[in-house]
């Protein structure tokens, strides 16, 4: 019987011991997660990217865009090491199990400088990995994927620079009769006083809230090879009732760097991941860890080689050897523009176990030129001597994207997409603070409410939609008062025979009808000292199909033998500067009654027909079978302008819809008819076409191309046939597709063809300093023919049959201001028609452009 208990009692203990052994092991098994977060010592911004190395043979993570960091394990203490490009490595060792807070870590900026490296002999040992990279782009580049959709919640603030808060001051000596004109008047004392406490103004207002914050989300599908569409679903502006500001993820840079060409802001760059990209980059391996998927990652910095002339980045990628594909990238331009530097940052995940794809974008965005100036600071030193002290510090917008809810190749099809790539819905700024919860990738913080709370109220008290609505009709071109629109475009012109042209151009708008305006013009030239005037109807306004029908009558002047395609002209093209040398023109009263629409997706069209009586203000005669053209003619007209632009998109606002280009060559097409009759008095068919084409060559500029042609099929006065597009008079500006050495009114034609060809080099072969400006080489050819040049009478012309060739170069941004640039533009004028004097065969020109 004792043997029994003993044996019971034993066989309780080990069962006891046992069990005690194996809740030991599981407690000592636990798994620990650790969260933290890696900071700017100076700016306290997050850092993206750091490497965490928390085990044995480098195992370790690595930060997320906002600075983030997780991993489990399962020991009590566990060693921590960071690491950074440009900042001191740093480690830590914490106890796991105490550890339940958020870890909090800060790195120090170090003096390392990407420029300095060194070209070791032999084999570039991440040369291996890059071309792997390289091998595996199609593979990886979701963009070569069938298709795929997301959602994305996009957030954009506007602050200072936190690390130039204790930047020195600017400062002003004066002397104390001067100083109320600076300041309010101070009590002036003998004895001297310093104040040594810096005006804490700016630190005081960015600690509590940005300038300005906005916030969208969209959603977007993609259809391999080139459809897109996305739509917002939601919009918020401090301070705006309405959307007017968007931010996209892929609107300020490229949605993924696997391309050879990718877009940092609005320029473009070479990838560091192109092909033969390492003939063009340096590369160096700075780190190698292994995640928790036993997987390489390889974090490789980069920067063009010494010597080499290409727009290209700087910064580090990591890539993952699963696939080979790019982790994360940080990359900034060599050289910004000026008054501008940007900085990118983008984050991929192996989503669904399938496919490496793009989860955070980052944009950092520096305002060089625009500047936040704080109120005069100042250290009165005794009663004769003032210092004046200001702050002046750029303006910082940082853009973050975070795209969610990712499929890889749903179910698409070509039906899905139309011309209309990017759209806002109507509800777009009526989302709730439940809706924008569920698609914030975190809450805002207490500086983002009170941007809000304080732009908002700022916004309404000083009526910003409404300002907001004026610039954006000022933009269109004109300005609303009440019912009317007052045209600006047409406010003010010149050219050498009207002289100035004031013009008042007003119209009803929607408030009268949404479907209905109309409207009328006066103008008067204080050159030629005459009136012109008209008026208009127009019937419809679908924003969809472009359709409405316009009735108008005109009695005013234009050029002697010029011609015009459907909406070719652009305010911010050159060409317009040739308007200003117009010097002849003739009279005409026109009745005119046109119909506009889309139709096939790419095709827009403008059916017309006019009556026209027109006569000439100086000596020009035309006779036409043995009969003197009357002192008024007429000519009856119909035809058809066509406008083709292959696979042009556009955006849909409530504002409206604009066009967002085309890759591909855009055609325009005229036919026109004269009918001889009552109302005509000549029988005749005309046809005009017009090629413009760019081609982007990468790392070598591009080219620009327009190619036109004319013809006229009978014998008729010279304003409805060609004028050579000629543009000198003297110095003046440059202007596109014209030929500059040409003079004005000296060649017409029945029938032409002119080609403008331009290689732009943009700034490719200046890369000293601030000093960079583009260079351009153009080529202009010209051939035409004109039948029975002895029945016009009182002009001196030419004719083209022999071919007019005139070559130049144009050194445009030489200087800058702001988005402007002035340069220089020097042609040449050869062949048959060049003078005898070669001086006179020269035109020097300026030459102004938009940045």
């Amino acid at each position: 019987m004792l043997n029994y208990i003993e044996f019971t009692l034993n066989k309780i203990f080990l069962t006891i011991f046992f069990s005690f052994l194996i809740f030991y092991s599981n407690v000592n098994s636990q798994t620990h997660k650790i969260t933290g977060r890696v900071i700017d010592s100076n700016s306290s911004e997050p850092l993206a990217f750091v490497n965490v190395i928390y085990g044995d043979k480098n195992l370790g993570t690595s930060t997320n865009i906002d600075g983030y960091f997780t991993f489990q394990t399962s020991k009590d203490e566990v060693k921590l090491t960071f690491s950074y490009l440009g900042y001191s490595a740093k480690t830590l060792t914490i106890n796991t199990i105490k550890q339940t807070e958020l870890l909090k870590v800060v790195l120090v900026t170090t003096s390392l400088n990407l420029n300095e490296v060194t070209i070791v002999a032999g084999e570039n040992p991440a040369h291996r990995i890059i071309n792997k990279v390289i091998e595996n782009r199609e593979n990886n580049n979701p963009q070569s994927l069938s298709s795929f959709s997301y959602v994305s919640y996009n957030k954009m603030y506007f602050t200072v620079d936190p690390k130039m808060l204790d930047a020195n001051y600017d400062s002003i000596k004066i002397t104390a009769k001067t100083l109320p004109k600076y300041l309010k008047y101070r009590k002036k004392t003998d004895s001297l006083q310093t104040d040594t406490n810096k005006s804490k103004s700016l630190e005081v207002f960015f600690s509590k809230q940005h300038i300005f914050l906005t916030e969208t989300v969209s959603e977007r599908k993609f259809l391999y090879p080139d459809k897109n569409q996305e739509k917002v679903i939601a919009s918020r502006s401090s301070g705006l009732k309405q959307p007017y500001f968007l931010l996209l993820a892929t609107q300020l840079q490229s949605f993924s760097f696997y391309s050879d060409i990718v877009e940092v802001g609005s320029k473009k760059y070479l990838s560091p991941v192109a092909k033969n990209a390492t003939k063009k980059y340096f590369f160096q391996i700075e780190d190698t860890i292994l995640n928790e998927r036993n997987d390489t990652v390889f974090v490789i910095s980069y920067r063009p080689l010494k010597g080499t002339l290409f727009d290209g980045l700087k910064g580090v990628i990591s890539i993952n050897s699963n696939g080979y594909a790019l982790q994360s990238v940080i990359a900034e331009p060599v050289q910004n523009s000026e008054g501008l530097g940007i900085k990118i940052q983008q984050k991929y995940e192996f989503i669904q176990n399938t496919h490496w794809f793009p989860v955070q974008l980052n944009t950092d965005i520096k305002f060089s030129g625009l500047q936040i100036s704080e109120y005069p600071d100042t250290l009165l030193l005794n009663d004769s001597l003032a210092v004046l002290r200001k702050r002046t510090l750029p303006l910082l917008g940082v853009g973050k994207s975070y795209i969610d809810m990712i499929e890889i190749n749903p179910y698409l099809t070509a039906k899905q997409f139309n011309s209309i790539q990017l759209e806002i819905t109507k509800d777009a700024a009526k989302k709730d603070s439940t809706f924008w919860n569920t698609y914030r990738s975190e809450q805002l913080n207490n500086i983002e409410k009170e941007t809000y709370k304080v732009i908002d109220s700022l916004g309404e008290a000083e009526h910003l939609d409404r300002k907001i609505k004026v610039l954006e009709r000022l933009t269109k071109g004109y300005i609303q008062w009440g019912i009317l629109n007052f045209d600006l475009v047409r406010m003010l012109s010149y050219n050498h025979f009207e002289g100035l042209r004031p013009c008042l151009d007003i119209s009803s708008n929607e408030k009268v009808l949404k479907w209905f305006s109309h409207g009328g013009y006066v103008a008067y030239g204080t050159i030629d000292k005459d009136f012109k005037y008209g008026g208009r109807l127009k019937i419809g306004n679908n924003m969809q199909n472009e359709t409405h029908f316009v009735a108008s009558y005109s009695h005013d002047v234009s050029e002697t033998g010029a011609y015009s395609m459907l909406d070719y002209h652009s305010i911010t093209s050159s060409e317009i500067y040739r308007q200003l040398l117009v010097n002849r023109m003739y009279k005409f009263d026109e009745y005119k009654a046109s119909f506009t629409f889309r139709f096939l997706q790419y095709f827009k069209t403008e059916c017309f027909g006019r009556i026209v009586d027109f006569s000439f203000p100086d000596n020009y005669t035309f006779v036409n079978s043995s009969d003197t053209l009357k002192p008024i003619s007429s000519v009856n007209e119909y035809g058809a302008k066509l406008k083709f632009s292959y696979k042009e998109k556009f955006m849909k606002t409530f504002f409206g819809k604009y066009s967002l280009g085309s890759n591909y060559p855009t055609l325009f097409f005229n036919v026109t008819r004269g009918i001889k009759s009552n109302y005509g008095n000549f029988n005749y068919w005309k046809y005009e076409a017009k090629i413009n084409a760019n081609f982007d060559l990468k790392l070598m500029g591009k080219v620009i191309v327009q190619l036109s042609s004319g013809f006229v099929n009978k014998i008729l006065p010279l304003n409805l046939l060609y004028a050579g597009y000629s543009n000198y008079s003297g110095f003046s500006l440059d202007a596109s597709n014209t030929f500059a050495t040409m003079r004005m009114n000296e060649f017409y034609s029945d029938k032409f063809v002119s080609l403008f060809f331009t290689y732009d080099f943009g700034k490719l072969l200046f890369k000293a300093g601030k000093f960079r400006p583009g260079i351009s080489v153009c080529q202009n050819v010209g051939f035409g023919n004109l039948n029975k040049i002895e029945n016009h009478f009182g002009y001196s012309f030419k004719t083209l049959e022999k071919g007019y060739y005139e070559t130049g170069i144009v050194f445009s941004n030489i200087t800058r201001q702001s988005i402007a640039g002035c340069g220089i533009a020097i042609y040449y004028r050869y062949g048959p028609y060049s003078f005898t004097k070669m001086r006179d065969n020269f035109s020097i020109k300026m030459s102004l452009s938009l940045n």
